[in-house]
């Protein structure tokens, strides 16, 4: 397992949770994040022990345990991070358009783009789905991340002229792409 490459994102992601300067404990929480990205993206949630993701980290496991003492809420908090860090890249695409056609096919490449730069983090998105079909506790969990993404697939599709979609419609033409993405995910990762 590798070190997390991405921290810049991150960084700047964290720093929209919590405005203030990141203290050193907040840098060193964010790296045992991105070691758990790594380290659920390459063994998966029930094979990761603190250690490997102390290992990953270069920290010893009780540092990873003392920011961090419920296995299941740091699970939550890294699919919370790779989640906000995916959004931030298709927005910053969808953001280089001008007409909503163009946001609409910024959104889908830059979703497609986002996986391709970070294998591990869309790895460990498809492994929060996983999951979630599995554990009731996260369930809530990832609707709430999922909403967002729909949300703004519906802002971007209602706004395409010519197109008299009901709310019910665009939703349904959200969660329609958001499968695509997703399996889009899938087939590329196992390629």
């Amino acid at each position: 397992m590798k070190r997390n490459k991405t921290q810049p994102i991150a960084r700047t992601i964290y720093q929209q949770f919590f405005p203030r300067k990141m203290s050193k404990s907040d840098r060193r929480r964010l790296e045992i994040l991105g070691s758990a990205i790594q380290a659920y993206g390459s063994v998966g949630f029930k094979h990761v022990s603190y250690d490997d993701i102390a290992r990953v980290a270069k920290t010893s496991r009780r540092l990873v345990s003392h920011y961090f003492p419920e296995k299941d809420k740091l699970f939550e908090v890294t699919m919370k991070l790779v989640r906000a860090e995916y959004q931030q890249a298709v927005v910053d695409a969808v953001m280089k358009a001008k007409t909503p056609e163009e946001k609409l096919s910024n959104y889908v490449t830059g979703a497609i783009d986002w996986a391709v730069d970070h294998p591990p983090h869309a790895r460990t998105w498809i492994l929060f789905y996983l999951v979630s079909s599995q554990r009731k506790d996260f369930r809530k969990t990832h609707r709430e991340l999922a909403t967002m993404g729909e949300q703004r697939i519906v802002a971007i599709v209602s706004a395409i002229k010519g197109t008299a979609l009901k709310a019910k419609n665009a939703r349904m033409i959200a969660k329609t792409i958001q499968r695509l993405i997703t399996g889009a995910f899938i087939e590329l990762l196992t390629e």
